[in-house]
């Protein structure tokens, strides 16, 4: 598969690169995009080569005179310009792509300002997984975490993310929300891998409702204080960020009424399996081993194991239950 650094001639020269491309793929969505196979034309589709959204920037510093407010500038320069001249190229989040705002989860880890330990290190992995997992979104691998392209309807002010433990209630910062003022490396970065779960973009209406979602896995969205950039001159639409702070309340109300949690139940008894209306969704009926009658729901996205549930069958399952409902997570 052709790659950054074989799509032109033996003098650099990318003249034939689209050609070229036209031959070895019909849908990004199918493959893992990694440090080699990374292809030109997935950057352009995934990174929207329009003079708002580039950015020529080289180990992070957007390459642009002393003074100047690159967040402002159009960048004439194509997406394949700056990798032929840079290696990488950059885009700027808080800016649109159609009607929708173009954000990025950003989720440092390993990052010695961190200073996680080992094991809340892997339980972020974890949860980050499970979250990809439900919600079907693809997502970046980066040196020291993971990088989630969003689409918002509502534009977002910056915002750090901190994980909370349930047991001790630490809170720490584990990354940010970047909106207006910032900007990423893209994914012709070397020290990027592309993984593709689903959809390359996660949509939602806004920050709000993200961080509804992300409370359930122990992540927390600090609303109150959003984080600047020094090379940003651009102000945030302070009625935009009052909204979402007077949401605060709100979101409490629903966390506390929709969170979920995880459990374990032994010596199951499958009592009958229904599909509903969706496609590949199913209601699966037990008894549990102190003949208490449940259902769950067995989701499209385990419809490999949809062969395996079946009535008659006992067996031991960890669940995710809900307000109102428990789901399928996998059998142990």
């Amino acid at each position: 598969m052709p790659n950054i650094h074989n799509l032109g001639d033996s003098q650099g020269n990318f003249t034939n690169y689209t050609e070229k491309l036209k031959n070895f793929l019909t849908d990004a969505r199918d493959i893992n995009i990694t440090g080699e196979n990374k292809s030109l034309w997935f950057y352009q589709r995934l990174g929207g080569d329009r003079k708002g959204v580039r950015l020529a920037i080289k180990e992070k510093r957007p390459q642009y005179p002393s003074g100047s407010n690159w967040p402002t500038i159009e960048e004439q320069r194509t997406i394949e310009e700056l990798v032929r001249k840079y290696e990488v190229h950059g885009e700027r989040t808080g800016t649109k792509r159609g009607r929708l705002f173009f954000e990025v989860w950003d989720i440092d880890i390993t990052h010695l300002a961190q200073k996680l330990p080992s094991w809340l290190q892997k339980q972020i992995r974890t949860n980050f997984e499970l979250i990809a997992k439900i919600y079907r979104f693809s997502y970046v691998k980066t040196q020291h975490g993971y990088q989630v392209y969003l689409l918002f309807e509502e534009l977002s002010p910056n915002c750090e993310i901190f994980h909370r433990d349930s047991w001790q209630g630490v809170k720490r910062n584990v990354g940010s929300i970047l909106s207006k003022g910032r900007q990423v490396q893209g994914v012709s970065s070397q020290f990027k891998e592309w993984v593709n779960n689903g959809s390359w973009f996660w949509k939602l209406k806004n920050i709000t409702e993200l961080a509804a979602i992300l409370k359930k896995f122990f992540f927390e969205i600090d609303l109150g204080k959003g984080k600047t950039d020094q090379n940003s001159n651009l102000n945030i639409n302070a009625n935009e960020i009052n909204l979402v702070n007077s949401q605060s309340q709100k979101i409490n109300e629903i966390l506390r009424k929709y969170a979920y949690k995880t459990i374990k139940l032994e010596g199951m008894h499958i009592i009958s399996k229904q599909a509903t209306k969706r496609a590949n969704h199913y209601r699966v009926n037990y008894l549990d081993k102190y003949q208490n009658s449940g259902f769950f729901f067995l989701d499209s996205y385990f419809r490999d194991r949809k062969e395996l549930i079946q009535p008659n069958l006992i067996t031991n399952l960890l669940l995710m239950r809900g307000y109102k409902y428990q789901f399928y997570l996998r059998s142990y």
